[in-house]
């Protein structure tokens, strides 16, 4: 028998057969008197040609959603064809890292449920998952620097403040877009580390230090890779658990430096607009590091503001993101009256511009500090392009002010 001679109503017949035999293709080609692999093959021809009656078996995963057929001008069926959709139900599973965000239902004329669809989204990490990041990034951790305390005198009456303001770690940037240094998180951690370093030899030996974090040290704070408050997308080097890594790794051996040069560090980390969150866990993360060390004290205080006094010194800091400069002065007035009126060398220090700035209010000196970053892609293009440099400040209990150790970074 040809393939021509092969009609509908054979291949009906060798439908009804397998029928028959419960589906035994072996069984009605006996019935037939034809060959079993011949019977087979009209079986399955029957099958796409759409004659058995049902639809061909679904794919793994998949149901029928609609079958359709097309006739001839005498009634006689030609064709058939089938829809398969994706097959639905079992528990929603929810992606790691997702909670859900809401659920829309689709409903029917007489109000009866058809479809829903759930929206996610990404999850606020739990204290216990911040506090397992912060754990895991110390489990590498070499110090950059010795912790060794020189065998020399350390001046009761002295304070450095060493400012770390804007440094957007996190970041990247291409020279080949900025006409500057290309910026990523290896080359970050050389440069703060080596700069900070140096402004750290520079210094005199005061007793106390304070390692001043004037905000933005990170450049985002989730997997958003945007601001938190504008939502402005950045420009960022890599994964957000990275850059955490790489924050705590920077800020500790920074620390370390600081502690090797001096004999009791105070480390304070403001928030910045870029890392409101990211400092919250900064802060976590170097205070369980340096819990049993009596010489670093590691301050967990959200205030956006610092204070400090030290005799005839008043210092205070903040970003600069929230207050204009000239209303510093009296919000110092306000906030510590007390130390206000006991001090006459007072000083205020803020970063967020990236460029130095000094204006003196009401005998109260303000500055703002340049950052020790290069420009990524929007400021070059912008045309912001001051320069970079990391500084320290010097005070005296008795004589205030003692000038600054300033490293320029070309």
């Amino acid at each position: 028998m040809t393939i021509e001679s092969l009609t509908d109503d054979v291949l009906v017949e060798v439908v009804k057969a397998v029928d028959a035999a419960n589906g035994n293709q072996s069984e009605a080609a006996r019935a037939l008197g034809r060959n079993r692999r011949t019977v087979s093959y009209q079986y399955n021809l029957a099958v796409k040609r759409g004659l058995t009656g049902r639809p061909p078996e679904a794919p793994s995963g998949f149901e029928v959603k609609a079958m359709s057929e097309t006739a001839d001008g005498n009634g006689y069926v030609r064709s058939r064809s089938t829809k398969y959709q994706h097959r639905g139900g079992g528990p929603l599973a929810v992606p790691d890292g997702h909670k859900i965000k809401g659920v829309s239902i689709l409903t029917d004329a007489s109000g009866e449920t058809r479809m829903t669809w759930t929206k996610t989204k990404e999850a606020e990490r739990t204290p216990e998952e911040i506090a397992a990041t912060m754990e895991a990034a110390f489990e590498n951790f070499r110090p950059f620097a010795p912790a060794i305390i020189r065998s020399r005198f350390h001046d009761q009456n002295k304070l450095t403040s060493y400012i770390c303001c804007d440094w957007h770690i996190g970041m990247i940037a291409n020279s080949a877009e900025t006409g500057q240094q290309d910026w990523v998180l290896s080359i970050a951690r050389k440069s703060l580390l080596g700069t900070f370093e140096e402004v750290a030899d520079l210094s005199p030996l005061s007793h106390k230090a304070v390692v001043l974090g004037l905000g933005d040290l990170s450049h985002f704070v989730s997997y958003k890779n945007a601001t938190p408050a504008s939502g402005n997308l950045m420009d960022v080097a890599d994964r957000y658990p990275a850059v955490v890594d790489a924050g705590i790794d920077i800020l500790t051996n920074a620390v370390e430096i600081a502690r090797k040069r001096h004999k009791e560090v105070d480390v304070v980390i403001l928030e910045g607009n870029h890392d409101p969150a990211t400092t919250v866990g900064l802060r976590a993360a170097l205070r369980m590091f340096y819990r049993n060390d009596d010489r670093v004290n590691v301050s967990n205080s959200p205030n956006p503001y610092y204070w400090l006094r030290f005799g005839v010194n008043l210092i205070g800091a903040t970003h600069g993101h929230n207050t204009k400069p000239d209303d510093l002065p009296l919000i110092m007035a306000n906030m510590r009256a007390p130390d206000w009126s006991d001090t006459v060398s007072r000083h205020f220090h803020t970063g967020h511009i990236h460029h130095d700035t000094l204006k003196e209010r009401g005998g109260v000196r303000v500055y703002s500090h340049r950052a020790p970053i290069p420009q990524d892609a929007y400021h070059s293009a912008k045309g912001y392009l001051s320069g970079r440099s990391m500084r320290a400040f010097n005070y005296d209990r008795d004589l205030g002010s003692r000038g600054t150790n300033e490293v320029e970074i070309l």
